[in-house]
């Protein structure tokens, strides 16, 4: 199975964003319309294309845990216009018959508000699942300590996997206490094979 960590579907929001390369324009409907044939051209070739970063990603430098503060309408309209269309309009049939949109995405560093993207049940959860109906995996963005991305806040929020940078550092305090309190949270057992779900969902197809 092979996994591209691409397309770029942020905006350019600034000119000084080093990852404007990576991404389309500044226009959410030329962004939502490329990324859209480019990830259905993937798709056709049996690859999974995972869009990033998801969500508002507007700078590279000292982008962790960035602050993004803004209201539903102005969010859906321009930042996450370009993400509902790879997932909504990718209409591509597999050899097996069944009918796929985009089958993966990375989360991003980011804060909506003082919230962390991976922990915003809102926007992981209630918009990206349940309203426009992805079934793919995600992964986290590099993940190099093991304080920056909650495990608890990803697994529940239907993030599949972490990219993990630093092992050692992510196998030590986070990761035990991690372990209690899925053995003892319903909740968290039911999240796991969600998650696990959505992952091989992705991989079969």
């Amino acid at each position: 199975c092979k996994i591209l960590w691409a397309p770029g579907m942020n905006l350019h929001r600034t000119p000084f964003n080093s990852r404007n390369h990576e991404y389309y324009s500044e226009c959410p409907m030329l962004t939502n319309i490329t990324g859209t044939a480019f990830v259905s051209g993937g798709l056709e070739k049996g690859a999974i294309l995972s869009a990033k970063h998801f969500a508002f990603n507007s700078q590279e430098s000292y982008r962790e845990g960035l602050s993004q503060f803004m209201n539903e309408q102005s969010a859906r309209e321009l930042e996450l216009r370009g993400f509902q269309g790879i997932i909504e309009d990718c209409h591509v049939t597999t050899p097996s018959g069944t009918e796929v949109n985009a089958l993966g995405l990375m989360s991003s560093f980011s804060r909506i508000g003082c919230t962390g993207v991976n922990a915003h049940t809102g926007l992981m959860v209630n918009i990206l699942r349940k309203e426009w109906g992805f079934k793919g995996l995600i992964s986290t963005d590099f993940v190099a300590t093991g304080k920056f991305f909650n495990p608890q806040d990803c697994t529940i929020n239907n993030v599949t996997f972490m990219a993990c940078g630093n092992a050692s550092s992510l196998l030590s305090g986070d990761w035990a206490e991690y372990k209690n309190k899925v053995e003892k949270d319903p909740a968290m057992h039911k999240a796991l094979k969600e998650n696990m779900h959505f992952y091989l969902y992705a991989i079969a197809n």
